[in-house]
């Protein structure tokens, strides 16, 4: 990251010309440990943290920016940040939820930036809606449900228990349909129906219903 004075001259026997001189910076180091703040995390909007790079380097400022993954093209206007100010950056436009999204940071000296840091972060998928349930015969009941048309997801998260039993962890299952039977319950037993949409492990608000068999 450290700029350089080179000069050139050229020498004919005893006589050498007036220098061209030019400055050139080498590449500065990169940082590291970037990381998500996970409270930060919603369906529209997170943040990313990192560390200065390890190892002696000049640099005046950070570079940082987003783009949608496999979506180069779509990358937002790169948000700088000054050598001494807080290594957070807020992304909280033109988001997707469910979406996952890779962030870069570079340290720049002058015009030379350095090699990338990058990370993936995936926004919050939205609830699934119009949960319901319904009791087949006597031991099973039929939970289905719609995923939102605005957010994206790849699976979802069913987990289920008896409301009067103490101390249930329940059970759960992680299906890719929008429905699921749920089978060997008790008979006269309300059990309550947990379900998230999943999208690359990252979880939407639960969405609920209690039904007795």
């Amino acid at each position: 990251g450290r700029a350089y004075n080179i000069s050139v001259q050229t020498v004919s026997q005893n006589q050498t010309s007036l220098p061209t001189v030019a400055t050139y910076r080498t590449v500065p180091l990169h940082p590291t440990n970037i990381s998500l703040d996970k409270s930060s995390l919603s369906t529209k909007s997170f943040k990313v943290r990192w560390q200065p790079p390890e190892g002696i380097s000049e640099f005046d400022r950070y570079q940082v920016s987003s783009h949608q993954f496999g979506h180069q093209a779509k990358s937002n206007v790169p948000k700088v940040l000054s050598r001494d100010a807080p290594r957070i950056a807020t992304f909280e436009e033109e988001l997707e939820p469910g979406k996952t999204y890779e962030v870069v940071v570079k340290t720049v000296s002058g015009n030379v930036a350095s090699w990338p840091l990058t990370g993936n972060v995936t926004t919050k998928p939205l609830p699934v809606i119009n949960l319901r349930a319904e009791p087949l015969k006597i031991n099973q009941i039929q939970v289905e449900w719609l995923p939102s048309n605005d957010s994206t997801q790849d699976s979802f998260m069913v987990r289920y228990y008896e409301v009067e039993a103490f101390n249930s962890d329940g059970v759960v299952q992680v299906v890719h349909d929008t429905k699921v039977l749920l089978t060997d319950l008790l008979a006269g037993r309300n059990y309550s129906i947990t379900v998230v949409a999943v999208s690359n492990d990252i979880h939407s608000e639960e969405s609920i219903v209690y039904q007795q068999i």
